[in-house]
């Protein structure tokens, strides 16, 4: 890819143009294919296919990327309710437990592929951690220490294994799911009065938290800080009954588009010879790790009694939108579900950052 950065502006709109109507075709290709997520894994693999040719200018702007992680936080963070919220106090404990042990597998895994082949120990470590796959890879692109490319395709990868395998694995009589669908209501009353009666001072106001939330989240050092700062300030307001609007599915559309072109030009292949090693390893080792799930979820429903199909959707390590869609559509516990993945997605993504830390110093010793 040429580097655009230096180049005036007007140099510049040609390679966005071309990026943007690369992501767009991409994206229309992945919902041809029924990929799952299309609108990110399509821009994604096709601006990583163009990436691996020097002389394709691409080029996407900053501030479309930061936009992009405020509108996921917020989005995130709206799903934070005091339901939510008093489900993961009286489920603390275990909920601390079963993320300890999903961290513990990834880095166990990590660890073995690191001694079976040349890939980054460090970087498999972020590719396999169990937190959001959005969160995980961009925090491999602001580390220096950490290959984005390993990051990427783990994650990614077992976004797509949770698809095409979760399904399978819950039908089985071992899990045996039936469909139901469920509808949650979460919101407050008089939030909503206000929401439908002044709408654009509602919007107005989430849209100055959220930067609010973000500058914040910079002072307070937070990783992936336009993420993490809304996601944790909107989830606050939600849980006091200050319930925001829903982000138009257009707009989800778009900033899904932006962060799967994003996520397309970290990725670079070019000189790498262990390109089959690295897909090999991201295929086994998440479907290993899928039904390493389905053993750990038996035994927790044998403690707790949650039931099969909602104890595996709540461990199961994917990202929280997918899991509570498959959620919805059977006979599982949604709010259980939404809120383990809720508290592994802010407590994986508040801890990775020291792990990281502490395997680096490790490796400097």
């Amino acid at each position: 890819m040429l580097n655009t950065k230096q180049l005036p502006i007007k140099k510049t709109v040609f390679p966005f143009l071309l990026t943007i109507l690369a992501g767009l075709a991409g994206a229309g290709l992945a919902m041809l294919i029924h990929l799952p997520i299309p609108w990110l894994l399509g821009p994604m693999l096709i601006i990583t296919i163009l990436n691996q040719f020097d002389k394709i200018p691409l080029h996407f702007p900053a501030i479309l990327r930061l936009a992009a992680l405020m509108i996921v936080g917020y989005t995130a963070g709206t799903k934070i309710t005091l339901a939510t919220f008093k489900l993961i106090i009286s489920q603390l404990p275990i909920m601390v437990i079963t993320t300890i042990v999903l961290i513990l597998i990834g880095i166990l895994f990590s660890y073995f592929i690191s001694k079976w082949t040349t890939l980054d120990y460090q970087s498999l470590v972020a590719g396999s951690m169990p937190g959001g796959a959005t969160q995980m890879i961009l925090y491999a692109r602001e580390q220096k220490h950490l290959d984005p490319t390993i990051v990427s395709i783990f994650q990614i990868f077992r976004l797509v294994t949770i698809f095409l395998f979760v399904p399978i694995i819950l039908y089985t009589p071992l899990i045996g799911a039936h469909h139901q669908s469920q509808a949650v209501a979460t919101h407050n009353a008089a939030s909503d009065y206000f929401l439908s009666q002044f709408p654009w001072a509602s919007i107005l106001f989430f849209l100055i938290a959220v930067l609010v939330f973000s500058d914040l989240g910079r002072f307070l050092r937070l990783p992936i800080h336009q993420l993490l700062g809304p996601l944790l300030g909107i989830g606050i307001l939600n849980i006091f009954g200050i319930h925001g609007f829903n982000v138009p599915h257009g707009i989800i559309g778009a900033t899904q588009l932006a962060l799967g072109i994003y996520f397309g030009l970290g990725i670079n292949l070019k000189g790498n010879a262990n390109k089959a090693t690295l897909f090999i390893s991201a295929i086994i080792s998440n479907i290993v790790l899928l039904f390493c799930m389905v053993g750990i979820s038996l035994l927790l429903n044998q403690l707790f009694h949650y039931g099969e199909t909602t104890t595996y959707l709540a461990i199961v390590p994917g990202g929280m939108d997918q899991i509570s869609l498959i959620a919805t559509t059977i006979s599982a516990n949604v709010g259980l579900v939404v809120g383990y993945q809720t508290f592994r997605s802010i407590s994986v993504n508040l801890i990775a950052p020291f792990v990281f830390k502490h395997l680096l110093q490790e490796r400097n010793k």
